[in-house]
């Protein structure tokens, strides 16, 4: 089976000349305003054609091979040309000569699929032209928050991801995945803001009936990542850490309905950790601990007349 596309993209902003802040401040007793920073007008277009080809080739009923090969580009937001300011616990400033980035990318993958097994595994690379990335810098504000600025690079992205699952008995399951992703720039130095390599686990068990009860599950996993030691320059490594999940569900018939009840439990144990994309990183602050939530979910109708 085959497949080709194309598709050409328009997109003009255009931002009119402004203040940097919504009003002035007077100083007290001065009787003088502050002079406001004027940001000129920016008027971009950005026209561009993306283009993909794959293919899939069934080797065997269970057993397919897939492939392709693509290209497309993206244009930087109005935050990404025009930002100069606070945002949350850092200041961003904008880059207002960044361009299209362009990326040429290739994947492959194998999908071995049949009653009670199912294997997928897939890889890929990624070559972008003039990459738009936000990096944190060595440069802080009066304030001493880090300064954080849009730039450019040529770079690559690539990884894998592997998935698998197995139905040991219709009621039993057992299913994982694994997801590493490396970024770099073309001068060596790493991407920011590249998550931790990680692996998913997890065992269900589901009874489409039980007693009185329909779509009972329970089920348990766990969530690994691992330690992140290739960061950008002015970022820091990033232990590992493992976090457990729990949950159960089921419902119940009624006159009027199905009664879905749901109760989740995330980070079972209260593991303090912090997750290498975390905004607040260099604060400390520690990712959500424990959150158990608990879900009703009730059916209503409207009688028609």
């Amino acid at each position: 089976h085959f497949q080709l596309g194309f598709r050409f993209d328009n997109r003009i902003i255009d931002v009119p000349e402004q203040e940097s802040h919504a009003h002035g401040h007077g100083e007290e007793g001065h009787g003088e305003e502050e002079e406001e920073e004027i940001l000129p007008e920016l008027y971009r277009y950005y026209g561009n054609i993306s283009g993909s080809f794959g293919l899939t080739y069934d080797l065997t009923e269970h057993f397919l091979f897939r492939a392709n090969l693509a290209s497309a580009y993206r244009t930087p937001s109005i935050a990404e040309l025009t930002q100069d300011g606070a945002h949350c616990v850092r200041y961003e400033q904008g880059n207002r000569d960044l361009k299209s980035q362009r990326n040429y990318e290739a994947d492959i993958s194998m999908h071995y699929h049949s009653g009670h097994w199912m294997f997928d595994l897939a890889g890929y690379y990624n070559y972008i032209l003039d990459y738009i990335f936000l990096s944190p810098t060595a440069d802080t504000t009066d304030e001493g928050q880090i300064i954080y600025r849009y730039l450019q690079s040529n770079a690559s992205i690539y990884g894998l991801e592997a998935f698998e699952e197995w139905l040991i008995i219709p009621e039993l399951s057992i299913k994982g995945n694994y997801t590493f992703t490396r970024g770099q720039q073309s001068n060596g130095d790493n991407l920011p803001f590249i998550p931790q390599n990680r692996v998913n686990l997890e065992i269900k068990w589901l009874s489409k009936d039980l007693w009185k009860l329909s779509d009972f599950y329970i089920k348990a996993g766990s969530g690994i990542a691992f330690d992140q030691t290739n960061p950008a320059p002015f970022e820091s490594n990033t232990g590992g850490y493992t976090i457990y999940n729990t949950g159960l569900g089921f419902s119940i018939k009624t006159a009027g309905g199905h009664i879905q009840f749901d109760v989740i439990a995330t980070n079972l144990f209260n593991k303090q950790y912090i997750d290498h994309l975390s905004t607040l990183k260099e604060l400390g602050y520690q990712d959500p601990g424990r959150n158990v939530m608990v879900s009703v979910v009730l059916p209503f109708a409207v009688k028609k007349k």
